[in-house]
């Protein structure tokens, strides 16, 4: 459930694969907030908070025994070469702890998080350049917590969805600033990897830009294979992909073929 709620809030359907909700056949990119880290910024917060509160309380206990003392006649002297002595320096180190493998790569993750979002917000504000580099450093930072999966022997508790979403964000970025050919290199990455089943619709993406590159061939061979890729359930889906095929067949001036995609169009939607 956490990963269906994640992939929702960026738009995308657990049960589908990606989908833009303002432009649903042509799956344009990451237009709403990240999901959350799963690992919770509240925690997190509440070890700071509980490592802090743990620090003031041997401060305290440290000054109120140096009181107490002074009182009685004693007075607090450097211990000798070799003694051991319960210094404030020693009461603050046995509250801290040091962090654990597996907690320094949620931070990573929670990093790459941070990145997402921070792309998505500059690509609203269409501020593109700067969009593409949280992209790539988001990328750049997900790649290194596989290295270290692998260095460490936990490649299978690889965050799949998070590299699912790092790729596609990267891909779409690229595509809006006109990185064709980066783009397409993007989506390939996550066509390839076999965990992602329902990626096979991204060729619709990857249709566009070669239709955008007048590359009409290509762009009507990648919205057929999506084509295929569809279910008959997802009718909607496959109507809009079908006028994506009719309107490169025009601009082949194949008008024959493009007549006959409109009308298997309309017999399946009187409306149209």
């Amino acid at each position: 459930k956490i990963q269906k709620d994640r992939m929702a809030s960026y738009g995308v359907d657990a049960n589908k694969g990606p989908r833009n909700t303002q432009n649903p056949y042509d799956f344009n990119g990451v237009s709403q907030k990240p999901p959350p880290s799963s690992y919770q910024r509240n925690n997190v917060g509440s070890r700071q908070n509980m490592t802090t509160a743990m620090r003031g309380t041997a401060q305290q206990r440290l000054g109120t025994a140096m009181k107490s003392n002074a009182s009685a006649g004693f007075k607090s002297k450097p211990a000798a070469d070799g003694a051991s002595g319960y210094t404030q320096a020693s009461a603050i180190e046995e509250t801290k702890k040091e962090k654990s493998e597996e907690e320094n790569m949620k931070d990573m993750e929670e990093e790459v998080h941070r990145l997402l979002e921070e792309s998505a917000t500059a690509k609203v504000k269409k501020n593109l350049n700067e969009a593409l580099t949280k992209a790539k450093e988001a990328a750049a930072k997900e790649k290194k917590i596989r290295q270290l999966r692998e260095q460490t022997g936990s490649l299978d508790q690889v965050n799949i969805d998070l590299t699912f979403y790092v790729f596609y964000n990267l891909a779409n970025m690229y595509h809006t600033n006109g990185l064709h050919q980066e783009a397409l290199n993007s989506y390939t990455i996550i066509l390839k990897n076999k965990q992602y089943p329902q990626a096979s619709r991204l060729r619709v993406n990857m249709g566009n830009i070669f239709f955008e590159q007048k590359k009409f061939d290509q762009a009507i061979k990648m919205y057929n294979m999506a084509l295929d890729s569809t279910t008959q359930q997802n009718k909607e889906m496959k109507l809009k992909i079908k006028k994506n095929v009719a309107l490169a067949l025009v601009k082949q001036k194949r008008f024959g073929k493009a007549i006959e995609m409109y009308e298997d169009v309309m017999n399946e939607t009187p409306d149209f």
